[in-house]
């Protein structure tokens, strides 16, 4: 973080996750990154990563993220239902796990067949969705 603030850059992207990730954070935090006018970004986040690290931390952070509770009606429809069986909006794994999962599910009882095959040429017609 350190060689990454004396660049001067206007943006330190951090192309790391998880743990490292949330370190790199709060190392940045401490060295005074974004008062200097530099913006952070987390290039592979979840959502209860940004919880973990703090107000200090996360102050001006931004991040790339592929899946927002509260992006439109059928994603907080999603994740109301989410939210309500585990006390936490989904990530964006957990989303895209459930959509991947219901899409398959889908193509199968849209093929109405019992083998594979079939169930696995369908599901390129389904559209996909988070409901």
């Amino acid at each position: 973080m350190l060689q990454a603030q004396s660049s001067h850059a206007q943006i330190i992207g951090l192309a790391n996750a998880g743990n490292d990730t949330i370190t790199a954070l709060k190392q940045g935090a401490e060295f005074g990154i974004q008062q200097n006018g530099q913006k952070t970004v987390g290039l592979l986040m979840q959502v209860t990563e940004i919880h973990s690290l703090g107000l200090k931390a996360s102050k001006d952070l931004q991040f790339v993220e592929v899946f927002y509770w509260d992006q439109n009606d059928e994603t907080r429809e999603f994740s109301k239902r989410f939210w309500k069986e585990y006390g936490q909006p989904p990530t964006q794994v957990q989303a895209g796990t459930y959509s991947a999962a219901m899409h398959y599910l889908k193509s199968v009882k849209a093929a109405g067949a019992k083998d594979a095959k079939s169930s696995w040429r369908r599901r390129k017609s389904c559209r996909s969705t988070i409901s």
